[in-house]
């Protein structure tokens, strides 16, 4: 999708882009003394700057320990 989008706007057939925008939510939890766990939720709006391209939600998480 992003090289159909870069060889649109190379022939000038696409305007070139604008912005885009990332919002981050996320929150460490402490299991205990030593672990701990991490989810988040990211949306991605406007990715490469262009409307062509559906916004993106991202879902994940980190878990660790420490010693």
């Amino acid at each position: 999708v992003f090289g159909e989008y870069a060889d649109r706007m190379r022939a000038g057939e696409d305007p070139a882009p604008t912005s885009t925008t990332l919002l981050e939510f996320g929150y460490r939890v402490r299991l205990n003394d030593w672990a701990y766990f991490q989810p988040y939720f990211q949306y991605l709006i406007q990715p490469a700057g262009t409307p062509d391209i559906a916004n993106a939600s991202i879902l994940g998480f980190f878990a660790g320990v420490e010693f």
